[in-house]
């Protein structure tokens, strides 16, 4: 009965040290995946991408999804580098996109965020 426990203890430990040695390499392989897609997502948000930009910045956060769910469900890695790899590209396109933007309607944007401080935000959902 002892050795049944001992035993019983003992595969228990093993799958634990395997989960969390897999749960390690996963997380390594997301660092090293994600590096240059995290940098053009932050470089996206600092840009306001998503207001200047929204459907490059959808296609980058879509793709970027896609590439977490696959890299936790343990897909091809090829699959998770190309899901990776569009979304810089789209999340790179968002930040030009709204850097133009950004530069075209200065007065706009100013004038805008006047109005804010002024009136406060509105109730109506902005796109």
């Amino acid at each position: 009965m002892v050795a049944r426990t001992y035993f019983a203890r003992l595969v228990l430990i093993a799958f634990a040290l395997l989960a969390a040695g897999q749960g390690y390499a996963q997380d390594e392989l997301r660092k090293t995946f994600f590096k240059e897609a995290d940098a053009a997502k932050a470089a996206a948000e600092a840009a306001q991408a998503s207001l200047l930009s929204p459907r490059a910045w959808e296609r980058g956060m879509k793709e970027y999804g896609d590439a977490e769910e696959a890299l936790q469900r343990g897909r091809n890695i090829e699959f998770v580098r190309d899901n990776v790899a569009d979304a810089t590209q789209y999340f790179r396109e968002a930040t030009t996109n709204a850097e133009l933007a950004a530069t075209k309607f200065a007065q706009v944007m100013k004038a805008f965020t006047e109005e804010i401080k002024v009136l406060g935000p509105s109730p109506y959902k902005v796109y």
